[in-house]
């Protein structure tokens, strides 16, 4: 397994909703990676909620469907700050069983 593109938002104080943040780092890692949304048979996200910004029950999986228009599976992995390996881990997983993200 590898990773084929990344993509990231800013660090510092966010004004941003959580679709603009997802939105953002997901065209720049598929822009790195020379893929379209056609490409992603499955996405894994996580992300730790540390400050809040008014949003609440973002149910992140259906936000993420409905913003990038994928039928695709989306598994939100919370896991604080092991969020992002732990993404990695469950993504090499679901390519074990033949899905593929």
């Amino acid at each position: 397994m590898f990773i084929k593109g990344v993509g990231m938002t800013k660090f510092g104080a966010q004004t941003d909703t959580s679709q603009e943040l997802v939105y953002e780092a997901v065209m720049e890692s598929l822009d790195d990676a020379d893929m379209s949304m056609e490409d992603v048979n499955a996405i894994v996200v996580s992300s730790i909620e540390m400050i809040p910004n008014g949003e609440r029950q973002k149910h992140s999986a259906s936000m993420i469907s409905s913003l990038l228009q994928i039928k695709a599976p989306i598994i939100d992995v919370p896991a604080g700050c092991a969020g992002g390996g732990t993404a990695l881990w469950t993504a090499l997983k679901l390519q074990n069983t033949g899905m593929r993200g």
